[in-house]
């Protein structure tokens, strides 16, 4: 069996939008053989900083998942 192409996911200020970027590309990720990996994955016991240091290395795909921040529109009244 080939070794999934593995996905680095960093999205420590938007969990609910990770959960939802997960549910769709679960479909993708089971028939394509993608792994994706977040720090979730991380057990007790392991070092984070090496998990994430060495997760992001084993990935050729890395994306962020960020809140869109939303500005106040000074023209508004």
């Amino acid at each position: 069996m080939n070794t999934p192409i593995k996905i680095f996911i960093y999205a420590r200020e938007d969990r609910a939008s990770l959960e939802l970027l997960r549910k769709k590309l679960n479909p993708v990720e089971q028939s394509k053989g993608f792994e994706l990996w977040y720090d979730k994955k991380i057990t007790g016991g392991q070092e984070w900083d090496a998990e994430i240091r060495f997760n992001l290395k084993a990935a050729p795909s890395r994306w962020t998942v960020k809140k869109e921040k939303k500005t106040k529109n000074l023209l508004t009244r």
